[in-house]
């Protein structure tokens, strides 16, 4: 059965990224998928490892995807190289596959070297990648203050409690 377009479209995100060996890991309503959850696919979000090795990696992955600030008027000339990535903490881009938040650090200062250790290896829209842990999770969606994210927290709380319930 195929993937509804949305979630096509991150799926193909997904393996650029991952065919172009960049460290990251999945967060947001991706990863709440693929903890199983029943949600509807908008964007990918990624918290990337901030090095220079990683910066090249993503730029290089990305470009050919024309990569855009989502948000900016259309036309006006972006830069897209590896100070982008250095200078910011979230990137917020448009790419021709589709919303990709670039994210270096989550709300409450989640890096990617912080939150590695609270990832586990999870099929996601077909492939295997390292997604956010439920509960660090759960943690960013509620500190982000936004509603639809403070819900998802509490769908993927009331998740985990089944789980460990064993139902």
């Amino acid at each position: 059965m195929p993937l509804p377009k949305n979630e096509e479209l991150a799926r193909q995100l997904l393996k650029v990224l991952i065919d172009a060996n960049v460290e990251f890991f999945v967060c947001g309503g991706v990863a709440a998928k693929a903890h199983g959850l029943r949600k509807k696919i908008n964007d990918l979000d990624i918290v990337y490892r901030r090095s220079r090795g990683n910066f090249r990696k993503i730029v290089d992955a990305l470009s050919p995807l024309n990569p855009y600030p989502r948000g900016l008027e259309p036309g006006q000339e972006v830069l897209w190289n590896t100070s982008v990535l250095r200078d910011s903490y979230s990137l917020i881009t448009v790419t021709d596959l589709g919303d990709l938040d670039l994210i270096a650090e989550l709300s409450g200062g989640g890096t990617y070297q912080a939150l590695r250790k609270e990832t586990t290896r999870l099929v996601v829209l077909g492939m295997e990648c390292h997604v956010l842990n439920i509960p660090p999770l759960a943690d960013h969606l509620i500190e982000s203050g936004r509603p639809k994210d403070v819900r998802l927290a509490e769908r993927l709380r009331a998740l985990q409690r089944r789980m460990s319930a064993g139902c």
